[in-house]
């Protein structure tokens, strides 16, 4: 790979690219698993700066993505992913046989592969969704400039019902002698009365 900090297109001392008849493009890098140099146009979409675009394609970096379930069969918020494609094994067995040296390196460059591209994503989404607000305002306009309306609707949330308290009998029977009148001395009277009927 070319001298320079991992991410920089830097030319191959200007060689021509080596991947297809007649490309006059200059070299950028060369590919880590065929050897051969790579142009811009011909360098992979996964990894542009390490493998040539017949080295390293999509369909090799394939993940299986299934629900988090538990033991219990309990499903849970999350996935959990599994790399399937073949680039994955063989750039396992790659990591497996670096030095401590070349690990730092390679974790290097793949923290700048990760900002970069969480960049663009957020960079790409953030477009996406003004594309796609203006193209509303449009057929809004479009709609109501033909004489027609546009009503939004939704749904309203579901309501959770407040669970009911159990009713408190001494509360209760309090609340109802309050709202008869009878006040505590009265209550106290009444029962001393008993007393001594019973006496």
């Amino acid at each position: 790979m070319p001298d320079g900090e991992y991410g920089t297109l830097v030319p191959f001392k200007e060689e021509p690219c080596q991947q297809a008849n007649g490309c006059v493009e200059p070299a950028i890098y060369r590919c880590h698993k065929c050897g051969l140099l790579y142009c811009l146009d011909h360098a992979s979409e996964i990894d542009p700066q390490r493998f040539c675009i017949k080295c390293l394609i999509i369909d090799d970096c394939k993940v299986e993505e299934t629900p988090l379930v538990d033991a219990e069969g309990e499903r849970h918020r999350g996935r959990v992913l599994r790399p399937v494609g073949n680039a994955f094994t063989a750039e396992n067995r790659l990591i497996q046989e670096m030095s401590e040296d070349e690990l730092k390196v390679y974790i290097t460059q793949y923290k700048i592969i990760v900002r970069n591209h969480e960049q663009m994503v957020t960079f790409a989404r953030i477009n996406l969704a003004q594309a796609e607000h203006a193209l509303l305002e449009k057929r809004i306009k479009t709609i109501e400039g033909a004489g027609g309306e546009v009503i939004f609707t939704s749904r309203p949330k579901a309501v959770k019902p407040t669970p009911k308290k159990k009713p408190d009998a001494v509360q209760a029977l309090a609340d109802k002698l309050k709202a008869s009148g009878i006040t505590p001395e009265m209550l106290q009277a009444i029962i001393d009365a008993k007393k001594k009927k019973a006496g």
